[in-house]
């Protein structure tokens, strides 16, 4: 059975409390920086050309999942040891 109401299209953000606060508030930059982002995509959807949003799109909609299990645990060894 496929669940696809856990398969939406969405954007995940976790943060702790050293985001929050402080000298320098990162939620708060952050929330205005996407809010700029989503105002210029809206204004003109064809301004981003390129970059890694493929890859996930193509992430959510691959058949064996197993394999994009085997991929992530390759790159975050990767980053991990560079």
């Amino acid at each position: 059975m496929t669940l696809s109401y856990l398969c939406r299209a969405a954007l995940h953000f976790c943060f702790t409390p050293a985001h929050v606060g402080g000298s320098r508030d990162v939620v708060t930059d952050l929330l205005t920086d996407l809010k700029k982002a989503c105002e210029k995509l809206g204004a003109d959807p064809d301004s981003v050309q390129g970059g890694s949003a493929p890859m996930y799109g193509m992430a959510n909609v691959m058949p064996d999942r197993r394999m994009l299990g085997d991929f992530l645990v390759a790159y975050q060894e990767f980053q991990l040891d560079t």
